[in-house]
């Protein structure tokens, strides 16, 4: 309570809009088709500081209240890579999941460390319908789950 009464720290405190925000949707058959049936969830991304990111989701539960791997991608073609990026882990920094009231969505959150500079840079330039990368939402708490 003390260090969030300091005054240096009071802009953790203060609301903001995310950097970046992900509307997710399922791959059907290999295709991306953006439609209400394939909605899986939005996914809203807050540069805290170079290189970290606060990751902030609410997603369909697919059948689990457990954290599901995120990563970010170049694009959503066949020939992108992976942009780096390493989640805090610990007995205090684990991701946390919780389900929502209606059973058939968690919200889960984490922060993300080592995360690539250009990225970070894209995120604090990206303007309205720019992209600065893909999003994916792994099966389970594995980056090579899909």
């Amino acid at each position: 309570q003390e260090t969030l009464a300091d005054p240096d720290f009071q802009q953790i405190l203060e609301k903001s809009a995310p950097n970046a925000v992900a509307n997710m949707y399922a791959y059907v058959d290999g295709v991306r088709t953006p439609a209400d049936q394939t909605y899986v969830g939005s996914i809203l991304l807050y540069k805290v500081a170079d290189p970290l990111i606060y990751v902030y989701g609410q997603i369909l539960a697919n059948n689990s209240v457990s954290y599901r791997a995120i990563t970010f991608w170049t694009s959503c073609d066949d020939n992108a890579t992976e942009i780096a990026s390493s989640i805090f882990s610990g007995e205090d920094e684990e991701p946390r999941v919780h389900l929502d009231p209606d059973q058939e969505t968690v919200r889960q959150c984490s922060l993300l460390h080592d995360v690539d500079r250009d990225f970070c840079d894209d995120l604090n330039t990206i303007d309205n319908k720019e992209n600065a990368g893909a999003v994916v939402i792994h099966q389970n708490e594995m980056s090579n789950s899909t």
